[in-house]
């Protein structure tokens, strides 16, 4: 019983440290993916598909092609 007891340790130790080790490459990897991407709020305020137009050379519009996936968007 007590050499059982002897080589429960070690393994408990490595097995706490493996989770520690995981934990702390999970939360790193987590900030390394995560860190450059915009808040939620911000994405509200962009233009997510803007339509095509046909302008004649004086600038007046002549046709304006529509995203049919997309619907018009209209500027606030």
């Amino acid at each position: 019983m007590r050499t059982f007891a002897r080589w429960k340790r070690p393994l408990w130790r490595a097995l706490a440290g493996s989770l520690v080790l995981a934990v702390v490459a999970a939360a790193g990897i987590y900030g390394w993916l995560f860190a450059d991407l915009p808040s939620v709020s911000d994405a509200q305020l962009r233009a997510t598909h803007p339509t095509t137009q046909i302008l004649d050379r004086n600038g007046k519009l002549l046709y304006e092609l529509i995203d049919v996936d997309a619907g018009k968007q209209i500027d606030l």
